[in-house]
């Protein structure tokens, strides 16, 4: 269950989910699940994966730089914790770049959306400036001896 208490009681609590409907729970359930505070975290991660096309093979090197330029010159990203771009996978249909970084301490809720979302398109601008693009999924069928031909019979 994930939500805001809104009561603590002798024997059950109250949680309202994000979903706005309220939980009731016995007090021995705290007892025997970890609990999870995200009030007491000192960072949010930013993690995000950018596919790119196998075309613009050449292009994933300054775009990866430039993507480390942006994340470590940002005032919002936290530049003493772990910033790390990289081609990180071959993709079915794409070179696959992961981004990692952490917002400064204390950047709430609707703020930290505001940065990844403001970091997204960012990154979007730097592969469009690069002449690149992101990949979609693709499929090649390869015909040994050559493509069948339609009779018009």
């Amino acid at each position: 269950i994930q939500g805001s208490v809104e009561e603590i009681g002798l024997y059950q609590s109250k949680v309202r989910g994000w979903d706005t409907v309220p939980y009731i729970i016995p007090n021995s359930m705290f007892l025997v699940n970890p609990i999870k505070n995200l009030d007491h975290r000192h960072q949010r991660r930013i993690n995000f994966t950018a596919g790119l096309r196998y075309e613009d093979f050449d292009k994933v090197e300054p775009v990866i730089k430039d993507m480390l330029e942006l994340l470590a010159g940002h005032e919002q990203i936290d530049s003493d914790a772990t910033i790390r771009v990289n081609l990180a996978a071959y993709g079915a249909s794409t070179l696959d770049i992961n981004v990692l970084c952490f917002a400064v301490e204390g950047l709430g809720g609707s703020d930290f959306f505001a940065l990844q979302q403001d970091l997204l398109l960012a990154c979007g601008r730097i592969v469009a400036g690069h002449g690149a693009d992101f990949a979609f999924p693709t499929t090649t069928v390869d015909f040994p001896g050559g493509l069948p031909t339609v009779s018009d019979s």
